[in-house]
């Protein structure tokens, strides 16, 4: 039976998921963090010593390693020597020493005493003591001039590295022979350290010596011979760095001529010193330390 009433139905339609923006918005992240990095990288070379910066600055100009096209006279490009281990130091330290000291006029004699080794410790230089008194006066602590110009050799291709040193002074087990009974090796070799510091000193880098000692006969370099003059002798540490330690570059500067000149002051060979024969050398020596 019909009610009269009209049903009405009503259909709403679904609303359409809106159309994704697209990649757009990362495009704009990778540009700031690009912006970002670059801030990091420029805030970082800011800190840094100025010899870094201008090495840096330099890299950039000449990044194939060019010779420079300024007018002579401009500084040209600098050298950067990175060090990445100790054994590449020590293997570079020894040949350099090794081939100054064969080409330096005047160590004819001596360059068969000075031996270089590498350790578990370091770098490791010594120079061996004769009869004929090739580093030291007979029975004291002053330096022979030729010893004096080979530690001013050494410590000036020491002081391209930057690595800290220790200088140890040795003797022969033979009692020291002295009136004075506070005298013995001990203070012979504390004093002949200190006497080799005195001159190598100038040519390293500041606080570059970390350690002068004394062993008297207590390290023997020949234990069975105690008193051979081989024991009587100057050692010179290199100390390699701390695991960790970042490596120090070295900047060298150009010099007239095109060559490239530590900045740590450099040895110059004497005109006309040569090492005493054995003839001049002191023949009267004191009970001790067999001189």
């Amino acid at each position: 039976m019909a009610t009269g009433k009209t049903i009405i139905h009503v259909t709403r339609g679904k609303k359409a998921h809106e159309e994704g923006h697209g990649g757009a918005w990362k495009v704009a992240y990778a540009d700031f963090v690009t912006a970002l990095m670059a801030l990091f990288i420029v805030l970082w070379v800011m800190g840094q010593k100025p010899e870094v910066r201008a090495a840096i600055a330099n890299y950039f100009q000449h990044p194939l390693g060019t010779e420079s096209t300024e007018p002579a006279g401009t500084p040209g490009p600098l050298e950067i020597i990175a060090l990445p281990t100790n054994e590449e130091v020590f293997k570079q330290l020894q040949k350099d020493i090794e081939e100054k000291i064969r080409s330096a006029p005047g160590f004819e004699e001596l360059q068969k005493y000075v031996t270089l080794s590498v350790a578990p410790d370091g770098l490791r230089i010594e120079l061996l003591e004769q009869h004929d008194s090739l580093f030291f006066q007979v029975g004291s602590p002053d330096l022979t001039e030729p010893a004096k110009d080979l530690l001013a050799l050494i410590a000036a291709q020491l002081a391209r590295f930057k690595n800290t040193i220790a200088i140890e002074g040795h003797t022969d087990a033979r009692p020291f022979g002295s009136e004075d009974p506070n005298r013995t090796n001990w203070e012979l070799s504390a004093e002949r350290a200190n006497a080799a510091r005195r001159v190598m000193e100038p040519y390293l880098n500041d606080d570059q010596i970390y350690q002068v000692v004394c062993y008297a006969d207590k390290r023997l370099r020949i234990p069975e011979d105690p008193n051979d003059p081989a024991n009587r002798r100057i050692s010179i540490l290199v100390r390699p760095r701390e695991p960790g330690e970042e490596p120090e570059a070295v900047v060298r500067k150009p010099v007239a001529g095109g060559t490239l000149e530590s900045e740590a002051q450099s040895w110059v060979p004497p005109e006309s010193e040569a090492a005493p024969s054995p003839d001049e050398a002191e023949t009267a020596a004191p009970a001790g330390e067999g001189e």
